[in-house]
C-alpha cells in the first residue's frame, strides 16, 4: 500500500486543465448538415433533433452528475457517490472523478480515465492510501468502448476519424472506434422520434471478486432527457452488466450540468 503525494481530485483537475489548454484558441466552426451527411440515418436524426446543427462544434465537455448510485457487485449494497467527468474529442479522452465514503465513514476517491491511448482506474482511501491501481490491455479496451458509448453524450465523437459507422436494421447504428492499435465496437439504438435510448457492446471486460478479466455484454440506457444550453440532452442513465445469471446494474445517476468548450 503506497502513500500518494497528491489527491486524485487534484490530479483530475490538473489533467483537465492541461486538456483544455491543448484546444484553447482554436477557431470556432459550426456544425453543418454536410458534416454529418455520411453518418447512418438514425445518428443524423439524433444530432438534428437534439439541436446540434448550426451551433459551435464541441471539442470538450465537462459533465457533473447528481444522485449517483454505484455498487461493486451484484450482491453488494448501493452507495451514493459524487461523480464528475471530462471528455475531450480531438484525441479520445474521458476522465471521471469519484468521491464517497465506505460504510458511510471512511472517505475514498477514484479516478477512472482513458487518456494517451490507455485506460486506468485508481482508488484511494483517506485520500492518501492507494488501495487499487488497475491498468493493462483489458482496461485500455474497456475505457475506450466507454468513450464510444458517449457519442450519445458528446456527438462530436461521432464525427472523428477514429470512429467509423454502418447502418443496421431498424433505428440503430453500429459504431467502431479504433485508437492506439485497439478496436472496439457497439450498437446505438434510437427511438422513432430520434432520441438515443441504449448502447450495447460485447467489448468491455469485467472481473468480479478477484476473478480473471473476461468480456461480458454491457449496456448504457438513457430513460429521459432535459434541455441543457438549448440542446436536448440525456438526463437519467443506467449502466448494466449482462451476466449469464442475470442483469447487474451498477451505475445510475442524473446529469446535473454540462458545459461545452470551457476555457482553461
Amino acid at each position: 500500500m503506497a502513500i500518494a503525494l497528491r489527491s486524485l481530485r487534484k490530479i483530475y483537475q490538473a489533467e483537465t486543465r492541461a486538456e483544455l489548454e491543448k484546444y484553447a484558441g482554436q477557431p470556432e466552426s459550426l456544425l453543418l448538415p454536410e458534416h454529418i451527411a455520411y453518418l447512418p440515418e438514425p445518428f443524423r436524426k439524433y444530432i438534428t433533433y437534439c439541436g446540434y446543427l448550426g451551433r459551435e462544434r464541441h471539442v470538450s465537455a465537462s459533465i457533473k452528475w447528481k444522485d449517483v448510485m454505484f455498487r461493486t457487485g451484484p450482491e453488494q449494497n448501493w452507495m451514493h457517490v459524487d461523480y464528475e467527468q471530462f471528455n475531450a474529442v480531438p484525441e479520445p479522452v474521458r476522465m471521471a472523478y469519484i468521491h464517497s465514503a465506505m460504510m458511510g465513514v471512511l472517505p475514498f476517491e477514484g479516478y477512472d480515465k482513458y487518456k494517451d491511448g490507455h485506460g486506468s482506474m485508481q482508488i484511494r482511501l483517506l485520500k492518501l492510501l492507494q488501495v487499487a491501481d488497475y491498468s493493462g490491455p483489458e482496461m485500455d479496451a474497456s475505457a475506450l468502448v466507454t468513450v464510444l458509448s458517449e457519442c450519445a453524450f458528446l456527438p462530436a465523437y461521432a464525427l472523428q476519424a477514429y470512429v467509423s459507422w454502418k447502418t443496421v436494421i431498424g433505428q440503430a447504428a453500429r459504431g467502431q472506434l479504433h485508437y492506439n492499435n485497439i478496436t472496439v465496437e457497439g450498437t446505438f439504438y434510437f427511438s422513432n422520434e430520434g432520441l438515443f435510448e441504449r448502447f450495447e457492446t460485447n467489448d468491455r471486460y469485467l472481473a468480479l471478486e478477484g476473478s480473471a478479466y473476461k468480456k461480458v455484454p454491457w449496456s448504457v440506457t438513457v430513460s429521459c432527457y432535459q434541455e441543457i444550453d438549448a440542446l436536448k440532452y440525456p438526463s437519467y442513465a443506467t449502466a448494466t452488466w449482462h451476466l449469464p445469471e442475470g442483469d447487474y446494474d451498477y451505475f445510475k445517476g442524473t446529469v446535473d450540468e454540462v458545459q461545452f468548450n470551457l476555457a482553461p
